[in-house]
């Protein structure tokens, strides 16, 4: 990783000449301060290890600290818990559809619910702390959701099968 900070306007000349004894110039030129790579507008833009001679130290990677528990009251408060409570009704309205004929299944709407509830599953798992409420609603939902494109790809595959009857 390069570190980079930004040098003041007074320590620029210091810093060009430290960098202009390190970079390579063509036989006999003398590197100049306006020529250093990174000098924008009287400020040095300088990579550290080029300031240091010694071997940088590796910096420690920070722990994550783990999340506060949520009290009962701040969790039903929170969008945490409304938000999958809401999302609860594609679930519901996807059972009530169990009982439709496949020929009502709208083939690109299902497929839209499934995308957005495999999208939100992931982003429920992922989400610091997790939301399971969340997780347990998107699964339920893409499993109906699958189930319902199934019956209307299967439907319409059998559609395709049916001979024509020509009409005389």
């Amino acid at each position: 990783v390069l570190r980079m900070f930004v040098v003041s306007r007074a320590a620029s000349q210091a810093v060009a000449t430290a960098i202009a004894s390190r970079v390579s110039t063509k036989a006999g030129a003398v590197p100049m301060m306006w020529g250093v790579p990174g000098m924008q507008m009287g400020r040095v833009v300088v990579p550290r290890r080029l300031l240091s001679t010694s071997t940088p130290t590796p910096t420690p990677t920070p722990t994550p600290t783990p999340t506060p528990a949520m009290s009962y009251k701040d969790y039903f408060l929170s969008t945490h818990f409304w938000g999958p409570l809401a999302n609860w009704g594609f679930v519901i309205a996807a059972i009530v559809d169990i009982k439709k004929p496949a020929e009502q299944i709208s083939g690109a709407m299902t497929s839209a619910l499934c995308i957005y509830s495999i999208l939100f599953m992931r982003f429920a798992w992922m989400v610091q702390p997790r939301n399971y409420l969340l997780f347990a609603c998107h699964f339920s939902n893409e499993s109906l959701q699958l189930y319902h494109l199934s019956r209307k790809i299967l439907s319409e595959v059998e559609k395709s099968k049916e001979p024509v009857v020509a009409e005389q």
